[in-house]
């Protein structure tokens, strides 16, 4: 129970924009595999990884992260606006 909550705290710590693009991302794997359509998957995680970034380069997390780091920080992330 220690590694999960662990894992929980990571998550919960992480960018909002970033640990929402990743769970689409598996979720849209997900769908794709149990659908049957093994054939272009790569191809298709390639796509929603580089619309992903897209979007994280455009949000405030991005800025927040790259200050932290310049900072020498943690960084602080917002709540999820959608």
């Amino acid at each position: 129970m220690p590694r999960t909550q662990s894992l929980a705290a990571a998550i919960a710590r992480a960018s909002p924009v970033a640990v929402r693009s990743t769970l689409q991302t598996l979720r849209q794997m997900q769908e794709g595999r149990e659908g049957g359509a093994e054939g272009g998957l790569l191809e298709r995680a390639l796509q929603r990884e580089a619309e992903s970034q897209a979007i994280s380069y455009e949000s405030l997390d991005y800025r927040e992260g790259l200050a932290a780091v310049q900072d020498k920080r943690p960084p602080i992330f917002p709540p999820f606006q959608s």
